[in-house]
């Protein structure tokens, strides 16, 4: 991560990167290996930044999700995320 990351939640909630890294250091053995990744496309937005999104399908809700990756020091690090619930078909 960069260490200005930050995040919009699927709630429109502002989260910095403290708080990103608290929550998920705390969860990791806790994930639902029932999730899925659909739709998954990475775009080229300048020299060293892409954008990643896919749409993620929980057992309680889909959100489509975006992620934005810098190269910085020679290394990809997330700079962005956010995630946007998605209504039912």
């Amino acid at each position: 991560m960069t260490g200005d990351f930050w995040e919009v939640g699927a709630s429109g909630a502002i989260y910095t990167r403290e708080h990103v890294l608290d929550s998920v250091v705390g969860s990791v053995d806790e994930m639902d290996n029932s999730w899925r990744v659909d739709d998954l496309e990475c775009r080229e937005l300048a020299d060293g930044a892409i954008a990643v999104t896919y749409l993620l399908h929980q057992p309680e809700r889909r959100t489509r999700r975006l992620t934005i990756w810098c190269q910085r020091d020679g290394q990809w690090r997330v700079a962005y995320h956010q995630g946007t619930i998605v209504q039912a078909d």
